[in-house]
């Protein structure tokens, strides 16, 4: 099959969705299929092929397609991404007349590249939902927009992919012509075989490691904070944090001021397996919104022990023996409590270590890359039908769809069915429009009413107290 990958994001940004789409396009090829990523420019050339060199890529089957944006609104990192003028055309003519059987789509939903592309699409139409909404305000307004933005899109999609059971019910899936949950994988094996560690950390201090983006969310500073304790009760370890973001220079401030010893700040990294090779313990202190752990599965699959919050999505994967090693998001007592439990005991170390590389295998992509084809084979199948091809050539992966569908990840199917293939004009602008409006005028239009609402309220209570000033000093209205 000729399969199109779609990433809405910088393709060589570090992040969960990047790796996926890269690592589970190089497993399809190995099955003999032929797989292009569409991405966008966010760099310009020069700076792209260097990052893509430093990610081990040589920019092969990747197509740039229109532009990308990144910055900052209500202190959360946004990423937009879109064709316009003759980058609109060239997507346009990729999208319906690049031959592919099928296009998948990641996130969707984000504005606008994705929404654009299926637009123009004739192939069928596969889409991918990557994203947990917080339990917060904004949470519940990103909620109320994926809800919306998903029900809409419903109708142009042949199947949709949910990542986990726990990310599931934020979205309307009623709709759904197939709907699938399938773990987002990447490749494990660079993690099972590696056998290069970091020399300077090979000494008789516990070495733990933390990988992903320095921001709230993650809770590095809640590990830290941990760490410190750890160490202040004699515990001879060494915090290794090997990632960039935004709350780097706070943590590096907090670790002098508190004189937290030992805290190696190893910015990103694109090497990650000698990493964790190097580390005794590995810790995933992320306090809120996780759909999956791709790092707590390299971290089992390089035969290291899991300490993580007890989110629903981590939950899932650390199930029986490693439960152990769940602690509450965000408490701090806890996270030390259970990182001095692992220090202390090697053997409970080395158990919980051998676990996890039997329970990784699920999470790679050499076990999901065929049910994802079955999920293709099947959705191909449909398109050509309703687009009444005369020749229609059926695929043999029916039976592993079946496996799929009922013993694999937890699917759940939508129970409705669509009966028609309806285009959806207007979607891209009035989704743009709705995303600009959430982002800068919706809390400035909140803000105006409360302040105006204020208003009101002491223009009263002034003219309530000069009526009884005048009344006390006995003089007339």
């Amino acid at each position: 099959m000729r399969i199109a990958q779609l990433c809405p994001f910088d393709i060589y940004r570090i992040g969960g969705v990047q790796r996926h789409i890269l690592d589970t396009a190089a497993a399809l090829r190995d099955l003999g299929h032929e797989v292009t990523i569409l991405a966008p420019h966010v760099h310009d050339t020069d700076v792209t092929r260097q990052r893509g060199a430093r990610f081990g890529s040589d920019h092969k089957g990747i197509e740039y397609v229109g532009r990308g944006w990144r910055f900052r609104t209500a202190n959360t990192p946004v990423e937009l991404s879109g064709a316009f003028g003759p980058e609109r055309s060239r997507l346009k003519e990729i999208a319906s007349r690049g031959g592919f059987d099928v296009i998948h789509y990641h996130s969707v939903y984000t504005p606008v590249l994705g929404m654009q592309a299926l637009k123009f699409s004739r192939s069928a139409n596969v889409a991918t939902l990557h994203d947990t909404p917080l339990d917060t305000v904004s949470g519940a307004v990103e909620r109320s927009y994926l809800r919306r933005s998903t029900h809409r899109l419903l109708p142009q999609l042949d199947a949709v992919i949910t990542v986990s059971p726990i990310s599931t019910p934020h979205y309307d899936l009623r709709r759904a012509r197939r709907a699938y949950v399938v773990p987002p994988c990447v490749d494990l094996r660079r993690f099972m075989t590696v056998t290069r560690t970091i020399p300077e950390f090979r000494d008789n201090r516990l070495n733990i490691l933390f990988v992903g983006r320095l921001e709230k969310r993650k809770g590095a500073a809640v590990l830290i904070q941990a760490y410190a304790r750890l160490c202040a009760a004699g515990a001879k370890a060494r915090l290794l944090i090997v990632g960039e973001g935004e709350e780097r220079a706070e943590l590096e401030q907090f670790c002098a001021k508190n004189s937290v010893p030992n805290v190696i700040f190893a910015g990103p990294d694109r090497d990650t397996p000698r990493w964790y090779a190097s580390c005794d313990i590995f810790c995933a202190p992320t306090i809120y919104n996780e759909a999956f752990g791709i790092v707590i599965a390299e971290a089992m699959a390089s035969g290291k022990p899991v300490v993580a919050t007890g989110n629903p999505a981590y939950r899932s994967i650390l199930g029986g023996e490693a439960e152990c090693g769940l602690v509450p998001p965000g408490d701090v007592d806890a996270l030390y409590r259970t990182l001095r439990r692992f220090a202390e005991s090697a053997p409970l170390r080395r158990r919980l270590g051998a676990w996890g590389r039997t329970q990784a295998l699920r999470y790679d992509t050499r076990a999901v890359v065929h049910d994802l084809v079955a999920v293709y084979s099947d959705c191909e199948t449909q398109n050509h039908l309703r687009l009444g091809h005369p020749c229609l050539q059926m695929h043999s992966g029916g039976s592993r769809l079946r496996r799929v569908m009922l013993h694999g990840y937890g699917t759940w199917n939508g129970p409705g069915q669509s009966n028609g293939f309806k285009p959806l004009p207007g979607i891209v602008e009035r989704s743009l429009f709705m995303g600009i409006f959430l982002s800068f005028f919706a809390p400035l239009f909140l803000s105006s009413v409360f302040l105006f609402s204020i208003r009101s309220s002491l223009s009263r209570l002034a003219g309530t107290l000069r009526f009884v000033c005048r009344a006390v000093q006995g003089r007339p209205e």
